[in-house]
């Protein structure tokens, strides 16, 4: 089986057949799963994009495969540019998130000219996480502080336990610096040392996979620490795609999340500033000594 994907870096609706409505019909999607027009856009160079922080997730749709229906994996990209801007990098169909078609996705993107990367965003998938160390091992990595929270609480030994561990790991994510997120992960170890040693083991060895984030400018941290933006994207797909029910190939699928994450594409680009990429005087002072006090940590 072999992995297919789209870029959408720069793309207008005119290299498309046509874009989804926002009201999908059964007949419209079976009318747009049947193109073959969108196969011209499938390697789209992305020299000219300067992504800054990029973020990978995943979705997955029912197709028939061999016979039988599985659930298809659907890999997504989007990056934030060094205007302060978001745009959809890629989108790939592959039979699962194994390692090798997450490294395929990233690969591709490699060979069409993805380059500048300061920190990647993601939740902490194996096949994503071992492809990620192998594409891109230099890169710096933010697991999404909301996953972290949601497998906090798995490791409560009682459910009364879960809302106190909730509120530590968000006491934990709001400090104001990398130091005091340290120091608050000390002092909630200590405080659930006994109540809940399986939880601290966890926070011990893998605290620091979620506290990167610290080492860019503080008004961007809100939006880089989590994979949030991209869930939200990829419940619009969800909602957009419901009339399928059921995909006659991976390809057909492929062709329309493509319509739906080009719409999402252009208001991106053509609609607010995501993030403000400019820091005062001030700003970049106070950045440059968090800097150093992180090192020293």
């Amino acid at each position: 089986y072999t992995c297919s994907s789209i870029s959408l870096h720069n793309m207008t609706k005119h290299q498309v057949l046509m874009s989804l409505n926002r009201d999908t019909t059964r007949c419209y999607v079976c009318f747009f799963c049947n193109d073959t027009a969108t196969t011209e856009i499938y390697t789209l160079s992305l020299h000219d994009a300067l992504p800054i922080y990029v973020f990978f997730d995943a979705i997955y749709l029912k197709v028939r495969h061999d016979g039988s229906v599985i659930d298809q994996a659907v890999l997504i990209s989007y990056g934030v540019n060094d205007f302060g801007r978001r745009e959809i990098l890629g989108v790939s169909t592959s039979l699962s998130e194994a390692e090798v078609h997450w490294r395929a996705f990233f690969e591709s993107l490699v060979r069409r000219g993805l380059r500048g990367i300061e920190l990647i965003v993601s939740d902490d998938h194996v096949g994503l996480k071992a492809a990620r160390k192998k594409v891109f091992p230099s890169v710096k990595w933010q697991r999404c502080q909301f996953h972290m929270s949601q497998n906090a609480g798995s490791y409560a030994p009682k459910k009364s336990l879960r809302e106190p561990i909730a509120e530590a790991m968000k006491e934990i994510f709001n400090s104001r610096t990398l130091s005091d997120a340290k120091q608050c992960v000390k002092a909630v170890c200590a405080r659930f040392a006994r109540a809940a040693p399986g939880f601290v083991k966890w926070l011990e060895d893998n605290i620091e996979e979620g506290l990167t984030c610290f080492c860019f400018p503080k008004k961007h941290r809100k939006r880089i620490r989590t994979t949030n933006s991209l869930e939200r994207v990829n419940r619009e797909i969800k909602r957009r795609t419901r009339e399928a029910v059921l995909f006659p190939n991976g390809e057909s699928a492929l062709r329309l999340v493509t319509g739906v994450l080009l719409e999402i594409h252009e208001e991106w680009i053509t609609g607010k500033m995501y993030l403000d990429m400019t820091l005062s005087r001030e700003e970049e002072d106070r950045f440059m000594i968090e800097l150093k006090e992180n090192q020293a940590v």
